[in-house]
């Protein structure tokens, strides 16, 4: 009677151990990307409160999305913190091997120039196959780009056909928020209107 108690309270306690892990526990397992945790306390609120404003405005969907952050310093030497939600694979363009995590949040890190354009890295191939296996399932894939063409038709009223110009967008996204530090733990925000 005593061993059959002792082996039922030896496999509870068993089971309770195995059910009692952190949730949310990132094991960062990756030999080519870096993990950066070096932030202050402000900056991780920062990261915080804009992913979670992500999430109430409905820029990210289906739980699907990942915040890129580009740290730069402007002419007059503050420093800065461009955040945006990015719901593709858009980050296969211009890739990075930094990263940062708060939880199961996940933020892309990359330097920019003094005007924010992010600065092209030159990435490892395995550290690019890390970043895609870290991403999987977080963002959408994007559709392959099509070619536009153009129908019109010329004065003796037959039909051309030509291939649309490229067009270009500059500026910010709509869901961009650039921090503007003063001081480490003094700041200001710039959002789009």
């Amino acid at each position: 009677m005593k061993i059959i108690f002792f082996c039922s309270v030896l496999l509870v306690v068993c089971t309770f151990k195995g059910n009692c892990q952190k949730p949310f526990e990132i094991i960062s397992d990756y030999k080519y990307l870096i993990k950066v945790d070096t932030f202050s306390t402000t900056v991780k609120n920062i990261f915080n409160e804009y992913y979670l404003d992500c999430v109430h405005q409905n820029y990210f969907h289906e739980g699907l999305g990942v915040v890129e952050v580009v740290i730069y310093k402007d002419s007059l030497h503050r420093q800065l913190f461009s955040l945006t939600a990015i719901l593709d694979d858009r980050y296969t363009d211009m890739p990075t091997d930094t990263y940062f995590s708060l939880g199961d949040k996940l933020f892309l890190i990359y330097k920019g120039d003094t005007q924010g354009i992010k600065l092209n890295m030159t990435i490892s191939e395995p550290a690019i196959a890390e970043l895609k296996t870290m991403l999987e399932g977080r963002t959408y894939i994007r559709p392959p780009k099509r070619e536009k063409w153009q129908e019109f038709y010329d004065g003796t009223g037959h039909k051309i056909r030509r291939k649309s110009g490229k067009s270009f967008n500059y500026g910010n996204p709509w869901n961009t928020v650039i921090y503007i530090f003063d001081s480490p733990n003094k700041y200001h925000t710039l959002k789009p209107l």
